[in-house]
């Protein structure tokens, strides 16, 4: 009987464990971040901001060697092309019920890797951007951090300027 409560409790101070680690907590960490009242968007804790526009509605966050910007209207992706980029792909998402596209690739420089993700809320071709972000980092995973951030974008105003 002693062995069996002895059991219980540490699986109970497992469970307690499991709940408190450092992986689920990291779920957790996560800040709303309110543009002007214009739209949100989580960003995780530890990011700072970096950077503020002076001629467009711009922001800038870094946490380490990770950077995050967005900018409001005008300012959307550009076509890349040469040697130094490599694994681009873009995909067409809904933001918030609006067109949007994400495009990911890898910038090479000579001794270290940049790891991009971009997102467009309109057509970028057509220089039809409403909202742009994106993230750098040396991180591979911080792509899919971006992509999460992109996901999280909640418009609160029809428009971005």
């Amino acid at each position: 009987m002693r062995i069996r409560i002895c059991t219980v409790a540490f699986c109970v101070a497992a469970t307690l464990s499991l709940a408190t680690s450092p992986a689920a907590q990291q779920n957790n960490r996560w800040q709303t971040i309110n543009a002007e009242g214009l739209f949100t968007f989580r960003l995780p804790i530890g990011f700072k901001q970096t950077e503020t526009g002076v001629d467009s509605f711009m922001r800038g966050y870094q946490r380490r060697r990770a950077r995050f910007i967005f900018v409001c209207g005008d300012s959307g992706s550009s076509e890349y092309a040469g040697k130094n980029i490599r694994s681009l792909r873009e995909n067409s998402i809904t933001i918030d019920g609006k067109h949007a596209t994400v495009r990911t690739f890898i910038y090479q420089f000579p001794r270290a890797s940049l790891y991009i993700a971009e997102l467009n809320v309109g057509n970028w071709r057509d220089g039809n951007v409403e909202l742009y972000m994106a993230m750098d980092s040396p991180n591979r995973a911080d792509s899919q951090t971006a992509k999460r951030i992109f996901r999280s974008v909640s418009f609160l105003k029809a428009g971005c300027v």
